[in-house]
């Protein structure tokens, strides 16, 4: 992972507060420049993919500098390169960032409407897996949903990469015809009778998610 996927894992830009704090627009990139203690220019652009890539260049030159990036690389020099590009970084996320709970913008809709419709906030409870988040009832404490960030080959075989997943309780009856559907799997890490696993990909419409996330809650009672 590079140190911007690192820094600004689960962060939304504004883009006001990108002009703000320095940034340029151009074009379609909002493009800041700083010097760092040494000398060093730091050349920062947000682009049209919600993107934010960077890059050093030593003073007097126009060549990148790139050792930073290489993390077998620790030298005192590169060592104090590295932390305070991190440190440029992490004051723009503080600054111009929102944080968001979920990696996948339809678990982070889906989380809202919970919030919203039910005033419960997620709650993440492992640090083994701190992506992975649960709604409790108010009532009983008992779960109702949970967003889970997995690799996608445990919902699909032969799938690779990570995706988020909402697991919500259901009627036994009601799981064959609910699994006929496209979207909906058999749960992960959950009772494969009485839950199962929607993928937070655009796949299912956020309506439809809330349904089932409506039903799951009720069920939970």
């Amino acid at each position: 992972m590079s140190i911007e996927s690192e820094v600004f894992k689960k962060m939304k830009f504004c883009k006001d507060k990108l002009l703000s704090y320095g940034f340029n627009l151009d074009g379609n990139c909002y493009k800041y420049n700083c010097k760092m203690k040494n000398g060093f220019t730091v050349k920062l652009v947000y682009d049209e993919f919600n993107t934010l890539t960077g890059s050093i260049y030593e003073p007097g030159l126009e060549e990148e500098y790139t050792n930073f990036r290489v993390e077998s690389l620790k030298g005192e020099f590169v060592n104090s390169i590295r932390e305070e590009y991190k440190n440029i970084l992490l004051d723009i996320a503080d600054k111009c960032c929102e944080k968001l709970y979920f990696m996948t913008p339809q678990a982070n809709r889906i989380a809202k409407e919970i919030i919203d419709t039910y005033h419960n906030e997620p709650e993440f409870l492992w640090e083994s897996a701190p992506d992975h988040a649960i709604f409790r009832h108010p009532e009983n404490k008992k779960w109702y949903a949970a967003i889970l960030y997995v690799d996608r080959s445990r919902i699909e075989k032969n799938a690779s990469g990570m995706t988020e997943v909402l697991n919500l309780k259901i009627k036994e009856e009601e799981l064959n015809k609910i699994l006929t559907q496209k979207g909906f799997y058999q749960a992960y890490h959950m009772n494969k009778k009485k839950w199962i696993s929607i993928m937070l990909e655009e796949i299912v419409p956020d309506i439809q998610v809330m349904e089932y996330v409506k039903k799951s809650h009720f069920y939970t009672s």
